[in-house]
């Protein structure tokens, strides 16, 4: 990992987080860093350890610098969001390549350059995620990708909602859906504090007439 990287990681809570559960799936192949997914698994709530769900898929962008060992400033915030309604999130993403910031010209064409001369990785990452879609058909799957700005990623993300169901957004992202305007919310930027059910950042259900269709101009 490269030190700019390193200086964004952070500790988990451990008020949240079984730190000795966290699964992660990682490949470093010639100086390229894969992160195929990060599974938390949360501690039991004192008063009723049973009243939550099983786990919450959620799908965003690329990975950044959180595993097993420390997280980073979105992880954190999506602990906190779901620790009281899942007993563990997993997280997956639309290219396994690590990069905690894609914003200039250099950025994306270094993983352009990555994604181009590692495609076997990019396949390992999609049949990964099938398979933990297939072990958890129940988990609702939350998309989170915030804008795509590289072809790659658009095209990995387009396959990933037409194949899968079950999928929800950020509710401030519903509208993006419907009208073709921009892709569902990243939780980095949203307050994520646990909402009641007619809060935007309450998560809602995409309806498959919706995802029929949907392109980004």
């Amino acid at each position: 990992m490269v030190e700019h990287e390193a200086k964004n990681q952070i500790e988990y809570s451990e008020e949240y987080v079984e730190k000795d559960k966290i699964e992660c799936r990682r490949e470093a192949k010639n100086k390229v860093s894969a992160r195929y997914y990060l599974t938390i698994v949360f501690k039991d709530l004192e008063n009723n350890p049973d009243s939550r769900k099983d786990a919450i898929v959620i799908y965003m962008m690329n990975p950044s610098c959180s595993n097993e060992k420390k997280s980073d400033a979105t992880t954190n915030k999506l602990i906190k969001r779901f620790y009281f309604q899942y007993k563990k999130m997993i997280l997956i993403n639309t290219i396994p390549f690590v990069k905690t910031k894609i914003h200039t010209g250099a950025d994306k064409k270094e993983i352009l350059n990555i994604c181009n001369n590692n495609k076997e990785m990019i396949l390992r990452n999609q049949e990964i995620i099938s398979s933990i879609i297939h072990r958890h058909p129940n988990a609702p799957i939350l998309i989170a990708t915030g804008s795509l700005k590289m072809k790659i990623m658009n095209q990995e993300y387009f396959d990933f909602i037409q194949k899968y169901n079950n999928l929800y957004v950020f509710g401030n992202s519903k509208e993006k859906f419907i009208e073709n305007t921009g892709y569902p919310s990243h939780p980095i930027r949203l307050a994520l504090a646990r909402k009641d059910k007619n809060d935007k950042y309450v998560f809602d259900l995409l309806r498959k007439e919706e995802i029929d269709g949907y392109v980004i101009n």
